[in-house]
């Protein structure tokens, strides 16, 4: 579905400042439009289910519902999602297991599943309210200075670092999946929840983000989101994407290199986390987390707010 058939969050939805941009994300996301959906058929507003009073719907499609809901018990907003589930009980299981491993993972840089739970409507997923906006929006407006790119691109490895030291890889980290708060928190969002929603693994992923190893259907692991993780801080620091086409195919595309004069050492280390081969990368979001740690703190102070200088080299340097 193409950006312009996507629905679009307004305050036609809700009052202002009911309806997030959470909700918003989850809807783009996953690629929803109108359409019907088998889980969710018989709700409105108002109805009620366990502690959540549904407020607006948001929107629907081929995995559900999203619904503005009410906690009733904590007085507070929140992300309340329907599943539509097709399989039998197997899978039903299945989704709800791996909905709950998410829902385990508790760190200030990941978005809250505060619950999960059946109902007669079906599956259901309710995530914390947020506000802000996303880092696509953020982009929107070009490259960010080198300290805040970098402050933005640790504070997602500290999220990913901790889903990764538990077994969960994301799959399909792009900067709509990443919430800038209001109070200056950087949030992934539905994280471990590509194939909770419903997707075989082989099908998750944005293809400007996935490593070549994703796409040609090859085995995976935390340097998947290694990989992506490289692209969005190529991204926030030159404004373009470090992956172009040279050919026909995933396998006529290549990754271009990257150069940092401010810092060296980061443009280093980009490279590597676009290398094709995964052994070539760093081994997984802790390790990327340490180089960037140790580049930020290398930084020159008066760099702070200033436009970075880097920009990607061409012709194309890391060959596919």
């Amino acid at each position: 579905m193409s950006d312009e058939t996507r629905p679009e969050a307004s305050e036609e939805w809700s009052p202002p400042g009911t309806l997030t941009s959470l909700i918003e994300e989850v809807v783009r996301s996953a690629g929803w439009g109108p359409g019907p959906a088998e889980g969710g058929e018989g709700l409105a507003a108002g109805t009620e289910i366990g502690r959540y009073r549904l407020v607006r719907e948001a929107g629907r499609g081929a995995f559900g519902v999203v619904w503005e809901a009410r906690d009733r018990e904590l007085g507070r907003a929140v992300a309340f999602k329907v599943l539509r589930i097709s399989g039998g009980g197997v899978r039903e299981k299945r989704l709800v297991a791996e909905a709950e491993v998410a829902a385990r993972l508790s760190h200030p840089n990941i978005v809250t599943v505060l619950d999960v739970g059946r109902s007669e409507h079906g599956v259901y997923l309710v995530q914390e309210f947020l506000s802000g906006r996303t880092l696509a929006t953020t982009l929107l407006a070009g490259r960010l200075p080198l300290r805040e790119a970098l402050r933005i691109a640790v504070e997602i490895c500290k999220g990913l670092a901790h889903a990764h030291a538990h077994g969960v890889v994301h799959r399909d980290l792009t900067p709509r999946n990443v919430q800038l708060c209001d109070d200056g928190q950087v949030k992934l969002l539905d994280l471990g929840m590509a194939s909770a929603l419903g997707r075989r693994k082989l099908d998750g992923g944005t293809p400007e983000y996935m490593a070549p190893e994703q796409a040609e259907a090859a085995p995976e692991d935390e340097r998947t989101d290694v990989f992506a993780v490289g692209v969005i801080l190529s991204r926030m620091l030159t404004g373009a994407s470090p992956v172009s086409e040279t050919g026909p195919g995933r396998r006529g595309r290549s990754a271009r290199g990257i150069s940092v004069p401010e810092a060296p050492a980061l443009a280093r280390l980009i490279e590597a986390m676009l290398a094709r081969s995964p052994t070539e990368r760093p081994r997984d979001a802790g390790v990327v987390l340490k180089e960037l740690q140790t580049v930020e703190a290398a930084l020159p102070r008066e760099r702070f707010g200033r436009p970075s200088r880097a920009r990607l080299r061409s012709p194309p340097r890391l060959r596919w």
